[in-house]
């Protein structure tokens, strides 16, 4: 829905997100694209977010940091990357790709970095939940499922008979 959205304001063929802890990366494609353009992206998604996390603990100096994101426009294909800030550290970026139209604008880098902090809350939000959710399900000790979660699963199966 957000995409749907964000594709109303700038056009554009993929948008990527990566997220560092935990490391996940997703791609969707606003259009119909080739699966080897879906897996390039990936790939470079995947290779940017961990060469960033060897170089960069993720820890920006002074609260004036301001957001960069930049931009490329290399052979057909354009993009524009936003980082992921919040409490002034990086959790991710968040990427545009097209391969027809013009190069991105400043609007489009503008929009990106006004979508970027949205984004990132809404994505450790989502994190902190699934690991509260783990938590009210695993045995703290043992980390084996506890009695809440093997009630569950048997509620599951009786419904699947």
């Amino acid at each position: 829905i957000a995409s749907q959205r964000l594709a109303q304001f700038t056009s554009y063929d993929l948008v990527g997100v990566s997220w560092r802890q935990p490391e996940r990366i997703w791609v969707q494609a606003s259009r119909r694209v080739e699966p080897e353009r879906i897996a390039a992206t990936r790939s470079a998604l995947l290779a940017r977010s961990r060469s960033k996390a060897d170089v960069d603990t993720g820890v920006t100096t002074g609260p004036s940091r301001k957001k960069t994101s930049t931009s490329l426009s290399a052979g057909r294909v354009k993009f524009i990357d936003c980082p992921l800030t919040l409490a002034e550290h990086d959790h991710g970026f968040i990427r545009l790709e097209r391969d027809e139209g013009d190069p991105f604008s400043e609007e489009d880098h503008e929009l990106l970095e006004a979508v970027a902090t949205p984004l990132a809350l809404a994505l450790r939000n989502a994190e902190v939940y699934r690991q509260v959710q783990s938590l009210a399900m695993t045995d703290g000790l043992t980390g084996l499922l506890n009695r809440r979660a093997f009630a569950d699963h048997l509620e599951i199966g009786r419904a699947h008979v």
